[in-house]
């Protein structure tokens, strides 16, 4: 009887490594699946960092030409702002040099003004030194007269 129970254990231990080996070829195939399908997304990760890295080259360059735009508008900016102070500088020179000539014009009309009222006295002068001068001469045709006499 022996035997039988040693061949009903067998058979028990028998069936049970069955399941057993069922069961890991289930697992075997199941962690394979599992593998290629990490797999699968190991792959769809590293096209993912590829494509990822491609438009990182591609902003890198597009932020480089940015910033190098950035500097040359910096420096459009301050030249345009140079100009500015400069042509503000000459425009206030011109404002002073436009209030200085209307200065001298004023100047120059009161000048002109002067300068007739002047020529108008020595006109007076003159016939007046002409009409002395006329009696001077008159005096001394008298005195010349009378010491001839």
């Amino acid at each position: 009887m022996d035997s039988n129970a040693d061949c009903a254990d067998f058979a028990d231990c028998n069936s049970s490594l069955l399941e057993v080996c069922s069961q890991l070829k289930h697992d075997k195939k199941f962690l394979e699946e599992e593998n290629a399908s990490l797999h699968n997304y190991l792959l769809m990760a590293d096209d993912f960092i590829k494509e990822y890295s491609a438009k990182e080259y591609s902003m890198s360059q597009k932020l480089s030409s940015l910033s190098e735009a950035v500097v040359e508008r910096d420096k459009l900016l301050e030249f345009v702002e140079k100009e500015n102070l400069s042509r503000a500088a000459m425009q206030r020179l011109i404002d002073e040099q436009k209030y200085h000539n209307q200065q001298l014009e004023a100047k120059l009309a009161v000048t002109g003004d002067i300068e007739a009222v002047l020529n108008d006295k020595i006109l007076k002068l003159e016939k007046e030194l002409m009409k002395r001068d006329g009696q001077v001469k008159e005096l001394f045709e008298i005195v010349r007269d009378y010491e001839v006499c």
